[in-house]
């Protein structure tokens, strides 16, 4: 790792898979302070790696702005996924699989601590006979 290009695309590889369920998991829960523990493992690879300042920090950013989106993305398929599987009323436990398998496909993981109220929230919204207000 001789350039700062290949310093910042290393630290990236090592936090990504974590960058993408702390996202996935901030964007469920609100907390955003689960970017922070990103930040420390950039961190903790770049002094590793004698990388500065600098590229430490543009990997971070770089690295949580790509989780983010792939949170956002995952979120967006797990509502277009589900939604149907919510309104034909099918066994949560069914339901549940089909959401671990799409997160699995997309290589992210969310605890069933939110998980579960995630499913909840789109089976609320999916549910038959649900009347739909019109903003005002």
């Amino acid at each position: 790792m001789n350039t700062p290009q290949e310093r910042i695309a290393w630290l990236r590889e090592q936090v990504r898979a974590y960058a993408r369920d702390l996202a996935l998991q901030a964007l469920v829960s609100g907390d955003q302070l689960l970017k922070a523990e990103i930040m420390a493992a950039v961190i903790g690879f770049g002094l590793r790696c004698e990388a500065p300042a600098a590229e430490r920090s543009t990997a971070w950013k770089l690295e949580w702005q790509a989780a983010t989106a792939a949170a956002d993305q995952a979120l967006v398929t797990l509502q277009r996924t589900l939604w149907p599987m919510c309104r034909a009323q099918l066994p949560v436990d069914t339901i549940r699989r089909r959401a671990v398998e799409l997160l699995d496909q997309n290589k992210q993981w969310l605890p069933e601590g939110l998980l579960l109220p995630l499913l909840a929230k789109i089976d609320a919204a999916a549910r038959p006979g649900r009347k739909r207000h019109a903003r005002s």
